[in-house]
């Protein structure tokens, strides 16, 4: 038995396509034109034809931004829809590259060879917007390849998250204790007949991807900076920049497991709880997450630093001075089995550092959550209290926040402390004005850190020229692949009573490597296989 039919599309809408799709994965529009035909002789059907893309576009709802697949021309010769170069256009215009072809078997077994490449994509560009939970700009490079049935395909490949990646995850609706005094009802009423009250936006699905057999080795550039907005407004967040190796699979049954380490370079808390001041953390730089199996359930290495001066008077202080404590919370284990501890440091002052090197590690991290919480410390017979009032911290906090607003590419801080007058030490009451401002050049290759005071003593004019600049580092990246860097610094600190202040300037040559053995030190190239993976 012959048949033959043939059908002709005239400007046919592509986001027909959509019903068919689960709502997580894409939305299409665009058009297509064309002819086909189809042939069947003895239940064997044969599909020809010629179809024409026509402004074709799609978007991906979990990134928020849309692309253009470019026009052109494709045929379809004895079941097989083949093409060459298919370019699929992001919003800057780079481009991702897609060569392969589908099998038009019965829909039941309809088959793929596909393969897709790009050095440099924009897969991400959304503004802050009031509804968007990720927002900013990633660029990847893509070399990955699917192959097999449409419904359990075998895909391997890597991809590299680039470096001017710049990510940020609003919490909307954060649960951390002390992000929001909100009354809690022991009691609530409610209307079932009123629809409106208790209409939601429907979430978006999670996308299950089961039945294909999945293997990405993936590659985060050191530079890449990723924020988590910790508050709508910003003020509370988690600025981290780092990279790392890791290696997803997932398998037809649709368990899936995440290998590798992440290692932050830089990175910042700022956590502004109820009726007490801000408190900013920085995080030390080889801090790390690590995944061993579960995605959700990572062992993390993290150690965070926040500076406090402090005025201390007593006898075990040696008179009354301002001293520099640093509270160091350190965070270990996996998720499940989460270990917190707080530790305290005085490392400019040997007498308190010695003080606390008598204490045992409960009592240091009880003087340390006294500091962060109720601004006091008190040990044998010496006290503390911090040098801030309520004046200097809302012109601290409005400055930070209009550097923050008001300035893209820059970080901008500011600090204001107040300084009593003290007989013993000759010390006369003053304000001293901050600043750190850090800014990235040339793709981030290059990262500038400027630091500096003014102070309000009687000698503000020494202050002036001797301290306007205190600190400051340039330190370029000297090679794409590897962590190779030069670095000129110039840092002001204190290295005990007898010494002072001190003033360190260099030029340096730093190394930063990661590895599980001691002879990956030594390892300055990366084999092949660890460059392309595994391929099918």
């Amino acid at each position: 038995l012959l048949v033959k039919d043939h059908l002709s599309l005239t400007h046919l809408p592509f986001h027909l396509a959509n019903a068919f799709l689960p709502p997580a994965t894409a939305r299409f529009g665009g058009a297509v034109t064309g002819e086909v035909s189809l042939e069947t002789n003895a239940g064997k059907p044969q599909l020809q034809g010629v179809l024409h893309l026509d402004t074709l576009s799609f978007s991906i709802p979990y990134v928020g931004t849309s692309f253009r697949i470019e026009s052109d021309t494709l045929h379809i010769q004895d079941n097989r829809l083949p093409w060459q170069d298919l370019r699929i256009i992001a919003p800057d215009g780079s481009q991702l590259s897609l060569d392969g072809e589908v099998r038009l078997n019965p829909h039941r077994r309809l088959e793929g060879n596909i393969r897709a490449h790009t050095t440099r994509f924009q897969c991400m560009d959304v503004k802050k917007n009031p509804y968007s939970t990720l927002y900013g700009q990633a660029y990847l490079g893509l070399d990955a390849s699917a192959e097999g049935l449409l419904r359990a395909l075998f895909v391997r490949g890597s991809i590299t998250l680039l470096q001017d990646t710049e990510l940020h995850y609003l919490m909307h609706n954060t649960t951390m204790p002390g992000m929001k005094l909100q009354p809690q009802d022991l009691v609530t009423f409610v209307n079932f007949s009123d629809t409106l009250s208790s209409w939601q936006t429907a979430p978006i699905p999670t996308l299950r991807l089961g039945g294909m057999n999945l293997q990405l080795e993936g590659l985060i550039d050191p530079t890449v900076a990723i924020t988590l907005d910790l508050s709508s407004d910003g003020q509370s967040r988690v600025n981290v920049q780092g990279g790392g190796e890791l290696t997803y699979t997932l398998d037809p049954q649709g368990d899936s497991r995440l290998m590798g380490r992440y290692t932050v370079q830089r990175g910042e808390v700022r956590y502004r709880p109820p009726l007490i001041s801000e408190k900013v953390f920085s995080i030390n730089p080889g801090s790390y997450l690590s995944w061993s199996g579960s995605i959700q359930d990572p062992t993390l290495h993290l150690t965070a630093v926040e500076n406090l001066r402090v005025n201390v008077s007593g006898s075990g202080a040696g008179g009354s001075r301002t001293v520099l404590f640093q509270v160091i919370v350190s965070i270990r284990n996996t998720l499940e089995t989460l270990s917190v501890t707080f530790d305290l440091t005085a490392p400019e002052d040997l007498t308190l550092q010695n003080q606390l090197a008598s204490l045992t590690p409960e009592q240091r991290a009880s003087q340390a959550m006294n500091l962060l919480v109720y601004n006091t410390y008190s040990v044998a017979g010496t006290t503390a209290t911090t040098t801030s009032n309520p004046l200097n911290q809302f012109l601290q906090r409005e400055l930070n926040r209009w550097a923050q607003n008001s300035l893209r590419g820059v970080d901008l801080s500011f600090g204001v402390n107040t300084y009593e007058a003290n007989a013993q030490t000759g010390q006369t009451a003053h304000t001293d004005y901050s600043y750190r401002i850090s800014k990235a050049l040339f793709n981030h290759r290059l990262q500038a850190v400027i630091g500096g005071k003014y102070s309000t003593a009687p000698n503000a004019a020494e202050n002036l020229r001797e301290n306007l600049i205190d600190d400051f580092s340039i330190e370029y990246r000297l090679s794409k692949t590897q962590m190779l860097f030069l670095k000129l610094f110039m840092q002001s600190d204190y290295e005990s009573i007898l010494e002072g202040e001190v003033t360190e300037t260099g030029l340096g040559f730093v190394v930063r490597k990661n590895g599980s053995r001691f002879g990956d030190l030594f390892r300055f190239f990366r084999s092949k296989a660890d460059r392309v993976g595994a391929q099918p």
